[in-house]
């Protein structure tokens, strides 16, 4: 933890032994009334300390910011993932009509259109208080992947094969799964950007993306995202929105009736409404509810066995 007071024109850092060790500075602590010793000057979280003096308590580094300001009395170091998303090559592939039946719903038939895209994504890191240099180790689904040579002229990826669970987006709400399937993504590896490219055959899929942090001063640190990356995407008209709507609102009322969850289910995307009415009907089916019980089949019929048996053994798994 960092200690930080402003007193202008000057910035004040209180830090112990591992930063003198970085500095360069040997030996034990000497009495405050040292003399202030000049350094070449460290820029860090926007500060210049280019001073310090030595005391019983710590060393005391001092520093100019430009413009002045307040700094935040303690800062914590660690590093921070951001993505970017940006697919490329979106078009349509295919048009038809799908027969869906919700639960409490009879079946209806709506018409789609499928579109495939090759999906696109960037990582990077932002730093708070973290010491250059700085060494980044990057896994996906804990597989380590690794930086490219450099070849003038191409892109430098490289690819990660494996074999894992797709989706595709048909039928909806949440499609079929393909098990054992043969995934390839590429990326390329940086330093503190990592760079993903799917591709269309793959279909939608999850992937957990981590990065490990050693600074300078030998701290470790680490971030991780969840990332699904889209390949296969199906387009319904409102029709088949507002038959969803009146299906998951007629399930929750019923779950809801003899339930004790209080209040209903708040309004959300499709998806959203879907793992909700999930949670509840699985709640309140392992609680007894005779209603809900019925409930899941036909749950099962919309989004698939597999889902509803995951979310059966977690309202287990809590008991």
């Amino acid at each position: 933890m960092i200690l930080l007071t402003l007193h202008l024109p000057r910035l004040f850092l209180l830090y112990g032994p591992s930063l003198a060790k970085a500095l360069g500075i040997h030996g034990g602590f000497v009495p405050p009334a040292t003399p202030t010793q000049t350094r070449p000057g460290l820029v860090l979280g926007g500060v210049t300390w280019n001073d310090f003096q030595v005391s019983s308590e710590g060393f005391v580094l001092l520093g100019e910011r430009a413009g002045g300001g307040v700094v935040s009395a303690v800062q914590q170091p660690a590093i921070h993932i951001r993505t970017n998303d940006a697919p490329e090559n979106l078009h349509a592939v295919a048009q038809g009509s799908v027969t869906v039946q919700g639960p409490t719903c009879a079946p209806k038939a709506f018409d789609y259109v499928e579109s495939i895209q090759d999906d696109r994504n960037t990582l990077s890191i932002d730093t708070e208080w973290v010491f250059e240099p700085v060494e980044y180790i990057w896994t996906v689904n804990g597989l380590a992947l690794t930086p490219a040579v450099v070849v003038i002229g191409a892109r430098g990826l490289q690819a990660l094969d494996y074999a894992g669970t797709v989706k595709v987006a048909l039928p909806p709400p949440n499609g079929t799964a393909i098990y054992g399937h043969s995934i390839n993504l590429m990326y390329s590896v940086g330093g503190r950007t990592l760079r993903l490219y799917a591709r269309n055959e793959d279909a939608n899929y999850d992937i957990r993306v981590e990065v490990r942090a050693t600074d300078a001063l030998g701290r470790r640190f680490s971030d991780a995202v969840n990332l699904i990356m889209v390949g296969d995407i199906v387009e319904f008209g409102q029709d088949y929105e507002d038959y969803m709507d009146a299906c998951v609102k007629a399930a929750t009322d019923v779950v809801n009736k003899k339930g004790r969850k209080q209040g209903k289910v708040e309004p959300g995307e499709p998806q959203e409404r879907w793992r909700d009415l999930l949670d509840a009907v699985t709640q309140q089916a392992w609680e007894g509810n005779v209603e809900a019980q019925a409930l899941v089949p036909g749950i099962m019929k919309a989004v698939g066995l597999q889902t509803v048996g995951k979310a059966l053994s977690t309202q287990r798994g809590v008991r």
